[in-house]
């Protein structure tokens, strides 16, 4: 009886080793395969944003293109500018499509000003000098009116 039992020991062990064998020849090449499709869908995520950054660029040069850069100097430099016919406030160096465009320049103590302007192919820089505006005090009434 303890040969029998020695023998259903060593059957015992070898069919486990064999098992072990087993599952590791065809589970290592499965992990490897499983491992180099994660590869495969990192590299196309990757290329995938590659792509939409190139394509943001392309949008980016295209829209430089087809606007300008538009800055208004002012005197006095404290002066209010908006552009009357468009939503987008006014900012320096402001890109817009080529047209025209209604432009406000305001201060106080200043006379506003209010002109078109026009963009064509190219930046553009335009200066805008205010003129003071005439306050008449009440003594300079009191003198008009003897």
């Amino acid at each position: 009886m303890p040969f029998e039992k020695e023998i259903n020991f060593k059957y015992l062990l070898i069919s486990l080793l064999i098992t072990i064998l087993i599952i590791i020849i065809v589970l290592f090449p499965l992990l490897n395969i499983i491992k180099t499709n994660n590869k495969v869908e990192n590299k196309t995520l990757k290329e995938k944003k590659i792509i939409k950054n190139k394509k943001n660029i392309k949008q980016i040069i295209k829209k430089e293109k087809t606007t300008f850069l538009l800055k208004i100097e002012t005197i006095p430099k404290t002066a209010k500018i908006k552009i009357l016919n468009i939503k987008p406030k006014f900012h320096q160096n402001i890109r817009l499509k080529k047209g025209k465009y209604k432009i406000e320049v305001s201060e106080k103590r200043y006379k506003t000003i209010i002109t078109w302007i026009e963009i064509k192919n190219k930046n553009l820089k335009v200066k805008i000098k205010l003129k003071k505006q005439k306050v008449e005090t009440n003594v300079s009434k009191l003198f008009k009116e003897i």
